[in-house]
């Protein structure tokens, strides 16, 4: 494993995936408006937002079972049936609100990879105006539940 920590949701930066804005601590998948369309969201599973964060860090880079185990589950021992259904559920959220912006690739026996579209960017922080507004929406949905 080259160097995959725990992926503390809590703790890891938006990033941007073509037209997504991946927002972690609040398990949000966003599609910008474009043409005429308006934009899309989504909220993802806890462990679906991981596994999207670990392979997005190493986009076009292949992450085994074993990585995302580690950083995904915290080392604990799961079935390939708990990966799988975590990487059909990306793979549908890539298909749906994505639009085609990057796809999830099986290397058989060996692992998983995120593949930008072509044309599309490579996963980038989010400019910080983007930022902020999320910062400040995780802000107030923290203090919500308090209330």
């Amino acid at each position: 494993m080259r160097g995959m920590d725990r992926i503390d949701l809590a703790h890891e930066p938006e990033l941007r995936l073509g037209r997504l804005a991946v927002r972690p601590a609040l398990r949000q998948i966003a599609r910008d408006a474009h043409d005429g369309v308006g934009g899309a969201e989504e909220v993802v599973e806890p462990r679906v937002m991981q596994v999207l964060v670990a392979l997005a860090r190493e986009p076009g880079a292949i992450l085994s079972r074993e990585d995302l185990t580690a950083s995904c589950w915290e080392g604990r021992v799961v079935g390939e049936d708990a990966i799988n259904r975590v990487i059909s559920r990306l793979r549908r959220v890539a298909e749906g609100i994505d639009e085609g912006d990057f796809r999830i690739e099986t290397i058989t026996k060996v692992g998983y990879r995120l593949i930008p579209a072509e044309g599309a960017a490579t996963p980038a922080p989010l400019p910080e105006n983007e930022l902020a507004a999320a910062r400040d929406e995780v802000r107030k949905l923290r203090l919500d539940r308090r209330a």
